[in-house]
């Protein structure tokens, strides 16, 4: 006679070396669903019900006119009948084949070791004193029953004024249909509708995973601020956005000169249009990817030039996986922006007292760029692009020519300052580029 572990449930789970005495038994004793496994073997097969009396019973008649393999789920060494069967019989009258459990599955699931884990069965067992059994252990694993399902466990344990912890159920372990709920006690009390699970709880709540939002200020790397540098060499994973396919990213360029970890980069393209429907593909494929990340447990970033909330492909995104995946934490971590780095950088004071500062992006018929200059002291213009010359001529048309300055890739390396406009002429330099406009300025 022999006593398998089948594992968790799937046929793929059953190690190599238990094979060849299934394939070699006559009688397969075992649940219905472990004997499923095996229907076209043409074996004679015995339903297991939970009683050990009657498979003893079984053993006992024909052990000696055949070959009997008993099917366990996950380990014998586990909650099986190996305990009843190795008090009636001789050592010599049985061998025992190990298994991967449930509780090893379960535990490889979410990623922890399970060696300082309480393992308790509450098959056919009474939940009295439940709450006093768990309290001294900072993991327990529970084979949950029909009559304690996982919310029943839950409310229970509230209800013995367990304080919340995390609880994770792990439904039909190794099948198709596995399902993993990562969630709390209070939580957990609400939900309904588990079917063949195990369950965790862990002595402390689990920190969600969360999303930041981070500004990675103009170029310089030595701008990014103590706190963004401080998130970006813990976080598991940072997405990055560009321009096009082929290119590549100036934010990722920057993390990798502030971080002392190395990280795992995710660069999303962005392109340059402005056709919405298909911007908001991108931005739908981006939060999805980034979604399944988070609910994977683990933390992310996504790196941006300049402040997140300053004409940021940030902005989109967050709006999007707000709409469409919700629950996820994110925190948004400021930077220095362009158009403050440039003021700095050119000793270019923005506003002073009660004058007015209006940041306006350059659009096709500047019309918002024209009235911007007639009604603030100081204007900032910003996405400046292909449309610098359009831009020079208004400022001369204007006689706002002299009160401006252009900065161009501000702290990079290749950091450009143009401070005679007049005379400027090179659509090239619109790229990146911010223009200062002060009234009472003059270089």
């Amino acid at each position: 006679m022999y006593i398998i572990g089948a594992g968790p449930g799937q046929k793929d789970y059953i190690l190599p070396v238990a094979r060849p005495y299934i394939e070699k038994a006559d009688c397969l004793i075992g649940a219905k669903r472990l004997l499923s496994l095996f229907h076209n073997h043409g074996k004679k097969e015995i339903i297991f019900d939970g009683h050990p009396g009657k498979v003893i019973s079984y053993v006992k008649r024909f052990k000696n006119k055949e070959r009997i393999v008993i099917l366990v789920s996950g380990d014998p060494g586990m909650y099986s009948p190996l305990e009843k069967i190795s008090q009636v019989f001789k050592k010599n009258e049985y061998a025992v084949i190990p298994g991967i459990s449930t509780l090893q599955l379960a535990f490889a699931r979410i990623g922890q070791s399970w060696f300082d884990a309480k393992v308790i069965s509450l098959h056919g067992r009474k939940i009295d004193n439940f709450a006093d059994k768990i309290s001294p252990y900072p993991k327990i694993f529970l084979l949950t029953d029909a009559s304690f399902s996982p919310d029943k466990i839950a409310a229970h344990l509230l209800k013995e004024g367990v304080e919340n912890r995390r609880a994770v159920v792990l439904e039909n372990l190794s099948y198709a249909n596995e399902k993993i709920l990562d969630t709390d006690l209070k939580h957990l009390a609400k939900k309904k509708g588990f079917g063949l699970c195990v369950m965790i709880i862990e002595a402390k709540l689990k920190k969600s995973p969360k999303l930041y939002g981070i500004g990675l200020g103009p170029g310089d790397p030595k701008l990014v601020t103590l706190k963004a540098k401080e998130i970006l060499d813990k976080v598991d994973i940072v997405f990055a956005p560009k321009g096009s396919e082929d290119g590549s990213s100036l934010a990722r360029s920057i993390v990798e000169a502030v971080t002392e970890t190395q990280k795992n980069f995710v660069e999303l393209t962005f392109p340059m249009t402005t056709d919405k429907t298909l911007l908001d593909k991108y931005w739908m494929d981006a939060a999805r990817m980034i979604a399944q990340e988070i609910h994977k447990g683990k933390e992310a970033a996504f790196v941006t030039i300049g402040d997140p909330f300053i004409y940021s492909t940030y902005t989109y995104l967050l709006r999007t996986l707000k709409r469409n995946f919700k629950g996820i934490d994110v925190e948004t971590i400021p930077g220095v922006s362009a158009f403050n780095a440039a003021s700095c950088r050119l000793q270019f004071p923005l506003v002073e007292g009660r004058q007015k500062l209006a940041v306006v992006p350059v659009t096709g018929d500047l019309k918002a760029v024209r009235q911007a200059l007639e009604e603030f002291e100081t204007v900032v213009l910003m996405k400046v692009g292909a449309k610098l010359n359009k831009v020079v001529c208004l400022l001369k048309e204007m006689g706002l020519v002299n009160n401006a300055v252009l900065i161009s890739r501000v702290g990079h390396r290749d950091e450009r300052i143009i401070r005679n406009l007049a005379l400027f002429r090179n659509k090239k330099a619109g790229y990146l580029s911010v223009i200062l406009v002060r009234k009472d300025f003059k270089r």
